[in-house]
């Protein structure tokens, strides 16, 4: 899940108790749960009230996520030392190199490697 999404869901479970696990609830449950009635919609102080408790709707960006893996002490340190192996044309060191920089985003970015 991206992680603005991830912040949402985190404010929005974080004002139910811990017995709600709002990701396997059925939707009418989940829909009775914050009195949401779909024909209708809600009404502009409901709407008010909500914004201020929630915070507003955030924009997800694939574009921002994929950067987002290659960004850090760690990244930057591979990026750096592919960069230095294409510059001096070892470009075996560098299609290794640049193998373990999108290996390591694949595992989830945080330089552990996992078959």
């Amino acid at each position: 899940m991206p992680a603005v999404n991830q912040q949402f869901m985190s404010r929005a479970v974080g004002a139910c108790s811990a017995a709600d696990d709002l990701e396997h609830m059925p939707v009418a449950q989940v829909l009775a749960h914050f009195a949401v009635k779909p024909d209708r919609g809600l009404s502009s102080a409901e709407a008010t009230q909500r914004l201020a408790r929630y915070g507003p709707n955030a924009k997800w960006s694939l574009a921002a996520e994929l950067l987002g893996h290659f960004t850090g002490p760690i990244a930057y340190m591979i990026e750096a030392a592919a960069i230095i192996s294409a510059v001096v044309s070892h470009w075996d060191d560098f299609a290794i190199i640049a193998g373990l920089l999108f290996r390591t985003d694949r595992a989830g970015g945080d330089g552990m490697v996992t078959p």
